[in-house]
């Protein structure tokens, strides 16, 4: 685990306004800022550990600044403490941004719904076929 002093720096800002989460909520292990427009998020994600939530960590940016950025719980029953560099397991969200990705080339014109897969990805061997 990474301290403060060699922690990895994001790439989007956190928002000037942005105030500690553990403020917003009466619960130790809730960490991060937040902006108090935001406060409801932060309280939301917080009841989610009274419902059986082990760990987790949320980010919100809005206008190019990270309104939100929290994190709390444990990564394993018994387990250490999430922090701000866990990682976490990514699953089906990944569909989400693929398809995301997909329809921006479509928009922009580099590929076209029609044309065969093995032109869009020569490398994928079912496309051999």
């Amino acid at each position: 685990m990474l301290d403060n002093a060699t922690a990895i720096q994001p790439w989007v800002d956190v928002s000037p306004g942005a105030q500690p989460a553990n403020q917003m909520v009466d619960l130790p292990f809730v960490h991060g800022v937040a902006e108090p427009a935001y406060e409801s998020v932060v309280q939301t994600f917080a009841e989610n550990f009274a419902q059986g939530e082990l760990g987790a960590s949320f980010s919100l940016v809005v206008g190019g600044k990270r309104v939100i950025d929290i994190w709390g719980g444990q990564v394993a029953p018994e387990g250490d403490a999430w922090s701000q560099d866990t990682l976490a397991v990514f699953f089906s969200c990944s569909k989400l941004l693929t398809t995301f990705v997909l329809h921006r080339l479509i928009a922009d014109g580099l590929i076209t719904l029609d044309a065969p897969l093995k032109q869009i990805w020569p490398e994928l061997k079912a496309a051999q076929q």
